[in-house]
């Protein structure tokens, strides 16, 4: 009886338990993940890899609590990734590369690393398509550019308003 007892005590506060617990379809949870971006205009994939790329990778994998390094080399760019222990914040990763990202010596013409925390909250949550009747795709393009995304912008939650496509005229002057 005593067993019997037991089981049904353990039961009751298993069950109790379980209705008091937290439940989230989509927990907010943020993966320690940065990317460093540089791009050298005109740059070979293989002198990006020796002169950029190894360099990224050597000052980051020093970094603690860094969990795994990945990169892609090909021509004018630099993508390096690295994946940190889910102990470490998201913030302090950031941090962290951008410290040993600056103390690292580039070639002249690379322009400046750029240093991105990936976030899960980040994806697009809408798309939107704006199209004309007319031939005239400039004119819509300013006007998505200069209307539109103002107004997303201002609209409380929105963290990036982005505008694909947009042609913007270049006049040069020699």
């Amino acid at each position: 009886i005593t067993t019997l007892m037991f089981t049904l005590a353990i039961l009751f506060f298993g069950y109790t338990q379980r209705q008091k617990m937290p439940e989230t379809y989509l927990p907010n949870v943020d993966i320690p993940v940065v990317t460093v971006m540089t791009t050298y205009k005109n740059g070979s994939a293989e002198v990006i890899e020796s002169k950029i790329t190894d360099k990224v990778e050597e000052v980051i994998s020093s970094i603690s609590e860094l969990e795994s390094v990945s990169s892609n080399t090909s021509r004018g760019i630099s993508v390096v990734v690295a994946q940190f222990k889910l102990t470490k914040s998201i913030e302090e990763a950031t941090n962290d590369v951008r410290d040993k990202v600056a103390s690292i010596e580039l070639p002249s013409g690379v322009d400046k690393p750029i240093i991105e925390k990936y976030s899960m909250n980040a994806a697009p949550i809408i798309t939107l398509f704006v199209s004309t009747t007319s031939d005239d795709v400039q004119n819509l393009m300013l006007f998505a550019n200069e209307t539109i995304k103002p107004k997303l912008q201002n609209v409380r939650g929105v963290g990036q308003v982005s505008v694909i496509g947009l042609r913007n005229k270049i006049l040069k002057i020699t």
